[in-house]
């Protein structure tokens, strides 16, 4: 309970249970606790709803910065694939990149709340389906990004997350 943060201790008078408030923000080992291989799936459909409505945005607004962030993260996973957790962090960051890339502020935020289940999320998927699908499918939308091809950025977002939905159940 003190490691969730959900206790405090008052020198002198005890062990409380805190109260919690809205605004605070979760201690990010709850996510990771409490999804459960089903969670995963559920991630994962959130994320095939929210990501491919994203990347329309994001192609409309990217700019030669956001596509050299793109690039240099996506170097960064080919670099890292055989390094789960590191190959996971680099792969949630691509896909936080396309967030901030929208530049629509709720957005931004959503994504930010969510940042600690979707990266427990991303840590089990590259632990049970490795690196190379997640490569081939960034190289694919970068280069959709790049070149202004929102619909096909789209697409293949959408392949890249059924790919990963299919993985998972055929990996259980």
């Amino acid at each position: 309970m003190a490691a969730l943060e959900l206790t405090e201790t008052r020198h002198g008078e005890g062990t409380y249970v805190r109260r919690l408030t809205a605004s605070q923000p979760l201690n990010s080992l709850i996510p990771m606790m409490l999804l459960t291989k089903d969670d995963l799936l559920d991630v994962l459909e959130f994320r095939q709803i929210i990501e491919t409505g994203v990347i329309g945005l994001a192609v409309q607004r990217a700019g030669p910065a956001d596509i050299r962030e793109l690039e240099r993260i996506l170097g960064q996973m080919r670099r890292r694939r055989r390094h789960t957790a590191a190959f996971a962090e680099s792969d949630l960051e691509f896909h936080l990149a396309l967030g901030r890339m929208t530049k629509n502020p709720v957005i931004i935020k959503v994504l930010h709340v969510l940042k600690d289940v979707l990266s427990a999320s991303m840590e089990d998927i590259v632990g049970a389906l490795g690196a190379e699908r997640g490569l081939h499918y960034h190289a694919i939308i970068l280069g959709a990004v790049r070149k202004g091809e929102k619909e096909r950025a789209r697409r293949f977002m959408q392949q890249h997350i059924e790919s990963t939905i299919n993985g998972i159940l055929e990996a259980r």
